[in-house]
């Protein structure tokens, strides 16, 4: 698998994730734990912080692509 196509197999879950507005996915994982959707506070620490991480993976991502045009 070349670099491209590792990128192309994520690449749905980047532009979904770059759709949603700054502040907004913090927003809704507070009220997933108010509403008791998440029934541990664990739960949505986990899923801030992967969130976090994806976004750090896509700016890497993005670095790469715009060093390596084509």
């Amino acid at each position: 698998m070349t670099e491209r196509e590792a990128i192309s197999v994520f690449d749905g879950l980047r532009k979904a994730l770059q759709s949603i507005p700054p502040g907004e996915d913090a927003r809704a994982v507070g009220a997933l734990l108010r509403t008791h959707v998440f029934h541990s506070s664990s739960i949505a620490s986990e899923l801030s912080s992967a969130l976090a991480m994806l976004r750090n993976v896509f700016r890497e991502i993005q670095k790469w692509e715009a060093q390596n045009p084509n």
